[in-house]
């Protein structure tokens, strides 16, 4: 039975965990993988996700385990004494590795650092490293205290999970295809010829899909980098130049005392020797009755304006500083706003797919157990034939038991 980590609270289950990475380490089916330096949702702490052989990582988890370092995604599988894990882009290998290592020991199923591999992605594929300029207050690689065991675990045979079908096995070899084409209606095969495109048709959507997603990823998190670097000039920056009361808090406050009489208010502000026409010009065709419009216009003029004041007194460093500030603020909304849609829309594809894989499932199962009992009374077929028959059923059942 697949054991699969769907939540955040599963995640946060130690138990759970050490089944789900121990399996990793003691079986050689390739699986997929999230990595995370850094989890917001974990404490900061580093993130290790897999899921089981021939199924994907839940796309709502990894959509709650967005903040904090970039999400880098991959497959990993086992060779002997060797657990090497194929990243989609280019990371640092050394560094990796031995995080990677740390994700195993405290989930206590240690990995040997000589046995982790790291590869990326192909070398007509493999985009630029990303660098940034990241304060890390983590401990240094060298420092990480790492498993004192020398070799994996044995490969266990009971752990093996059965590869359900999917859009990357979901062909049919030559042998079987004309045992299908002889013993199956043509209106069922056109059916199935037709759910398989299908399927394969959404995998096609999520790849470009999760392609943009992490991209937009990445410039998230640069865009965070750099959104922390001004806070922190914006921060530091001395006390403003002009040290003297802001005029229209202080133009605010003497209108409050007239109680409002439009009257009162107009002579006040005329007499201000500030630039308040626009002010004026909003209050000369109120009525007498219309108090509490003028307050409202006049608090929202003073409190626009006295903001003005305020970042004209600061030094020209942190003007240029918040000005920045407030462009990537705008565009880190705009991005966090568009990635939103982009992740929904690549859930309800996969949902799509999910279910038409169930059905595709449950019909093909049908398909190979009545394909069995037929070959099953012809003595000349190989017993080859039976077997690979046997485990596209297991297959099928795997794909239908959830």
């Amino acid at each position: 039975m697949s054991i699969r980590i769907e939540t955040i609270e599963q995640l946060q289950n130690p138990a759970l965990l050490e089944k789900v990475l121990d399996r990793l380490r003691r079986t050689t089916h390739p699986r997929q993988f999230a990595y995370k330096k850094r989890c917001k949702a974990l404490g900061d702490k580093p993130l290790l996700l897999t899921a089981p052989p021939g199924r994907k990582l839940k796309s709502t988890l990894l959509r709650q385990l967005r903040l904090g370092t970039p999400t880098y995604k991959g497959t990993v599988h086992r060779e002997e004494q060797q657990l090497i894990f194929t990243f989609k882009t280019s990371v640092n290998p050394t560094e990796t590795a031995r995080w990677i290592a740390k994700c195993m020991h405290d989930a206590k199923s240690p990995v040997p650092l000589k046995c982790i591999v790291i590869r990326g992605p192909s070398a007509t594929k493999e985009p630029t490293e990303i660098e940034t300029t990241e304060t890390d207050t983590h401990p240094e690689t060298s420092d990480l205290h790492l498993p004192e065991i020398e070799y994996l675990p044995n490969i266990d045979d009971s752990l093996e999970e059965l590869e359900e079908l999917n859009s990357s096995n979901i062909s049919e070899t030559p042998t079987l295809e004309i045992l299908l084409q002889q013993h199956t209606s043509s209106k069922k095969l056109r059916w199935l010829k037709e759910t398989e495109d299908q399927i394969i048709q959404y995998e096609q959507d999520c790849t470009a899909l999760n392609s943009t997603i992490e991209d937009m990823e990445t410039d998230l998190y640069e865009l965070e980098l750099e959104r922390t670097r001004l806070e922190v000039i914006l921060q530091t920056e001395p006390e403003p130049i002009s040290t003297g009361p802001n005029p229209w808090t202080e133009l605010f406050e003497q209108c409050q005392q007239t109680n409002w009489s439009l009257e009162e208010i107009r002579d006040c502000i005329a007499r201000a020797d500030l630039n308040a026409g626009p002010l004026l010009k909003e209050l000369q065709f109120l009525s007498d009755d219309e108090e509490m419009k003028a307050f409202r216009i006049v608090r929202q003029y003073s409190t626009e304006s006295a903001q003005e004041w305020d970042l004209g007194s600061r030094s020209t460093k942190w003007q240029q500083a918040q000005t920045q500030y407030d462009t990537i603020q705008q565009r880190y909304q705009h991005l966090s706003n568009e990635l939103e849609q982009q992740q929904q829309a690549l859930e309800r594809i996969e949902r799509n797919q999910e279910q038409t894989l169930q059905k595709f499932s449950k019909r093909k199962l049908d398909v190979y157990q009545k394909l069995k009992s037929i070959v099953l009374n012809d003595q000349t077929t190989p017993s080859s034939t039976i077997a690979m028959i046997d485990h596209r059923i297991n297959q099928c059942q795997s794909g239908t038991s959830e």
